[in-house]
């Protein structure tokens, strides 16, 4: 099938501290011995006691987590545990009624509005229902993300930003029609190219792969590959134990709304928390018996 086309008529900088005469590594300028601190860095996202309501429904209660900069983070439950509603509340996109959310160091709330914008162009979101915008075309849907955190580029450079986003995805749809034309399927891969566009350094995943083609799914997949590989933070909930296996550095386990087990995939396959073996088992598959070896059994998953 051929590549999607863009429509014409849409249209850390490295700073030098070395000076002359400067001090030796392991000195001051007097010649004294100096130790080194280690610098601590902050945790790309970090949850705590994290509750979040709707009317007389709680969804999540008390959750903490640290995320770790530059990992992949798999976010595994059965339907209605809550994952999705975690994940809104770790990008900042619906407030926790009790706890406090904190992205690449900062609070999300309460923030003024300039430094939700700033946040904003460092975060991005692929939701599950694709949720593009009805009222604009689908180039600009992925266009305008691009127009506001990055301004500085030009149109014809937003063009070959984007025409490089669609590269090796099955798109065949004209770019200037509204989204209201695609399947659910082709919806998330717009969705997904509107979030990575901008290259931002923490994106949320909200069952990025559901209801997409088997090649655009391995695109995805090769796609998030190059992010991890690029140090993104990447938070995924899913239930594709093949991109747990071939992405995730860390498990994230959730059942009614609280979290189970956060840690390595090594750490979550050894517990013997009975809920956590349940949702394991859930999401893997029935191929999949208590007294495998869960670790070998993701490490060995391929692509679909």
């Amino acid at each position: 099938m051929r590549e999607p086309e863009v429509p014409d008529e849409q249209n850390a900088h490295a700073v030098d501290t070395s000076a002359a005469g400067a001090a030796p590594s392991g000195a001051d300028a007097g010649g004294e011995p100096v130790v080194d601190i280690p610098v601590f860095e902050a945790p790309a996202v970090e949850l705590e006691a994290v509750t979040v309501e709707f009317d007389d429904f709680t969804p999540v209660v008390d959750a903490s987590a640290a995320i770790e900069r530059g990992k992949t983070t798999a976010i595994m439950g059965l339907s209605g545990s809550g994952k999705s509603t975690l994940l809104k509340a770790a990008a900042g996109l619906i407030p926790a009624a009790a706890g406090r959310v904190t992205i690449l160091g900062v609070q999300v709330r309460p923030m003024s509005d300039g430094d939700m914008l700033e946040l904003r162009r460092q975060v991005g979101f692929v939701f599950q229902e694709g949720a593009l915008w009805q009222n604009m075309s689908i180039y600009r849907n992925i266009e305008l993300p691009l127009e506001h955190q990055e301004p500085e580029l030009t149109r014809q450079q937003r063009r070959d930003r984007i025409a490089a986003a669609l590269a090796g995805f099955r798109f065949a749809r004209d770019l200037s029609l509204r989204p209201a034309i695609l399947s659910s399927g082709e919806a998330k891969v717009i969705s997904f190219v509107r979030a990575t566009v901008t290259r931002p350094e923490v994106i949320f995943l909200d069952e990025p792969t559901t209801f997409v083609d088997r090649s655009n799914r391995a695109r995805m997949v090769e796609r998030l590959r190059a992010l991890k590989r690029d140090e993104r933070t990447l938070i995924i909930v899913t239930h594709n134990s093949k991109i747990a296996a071939q992405l995730a550095d860390r498990v994230l386990v959730m059942a009614d709304g609280t979290i189970l087990e956060h840690g390595t995939l090594q750490e979550v396959a050894a517990t013997d928390d009975e809920r956590v073996r349940e949702v394991l088992h859930e999401v893997l598959g029935d191929a999949i018996a208590y007294d495998e070896d869960l670790l070998s059994l993701l490490g060995s998953a391929e692509p679909t």
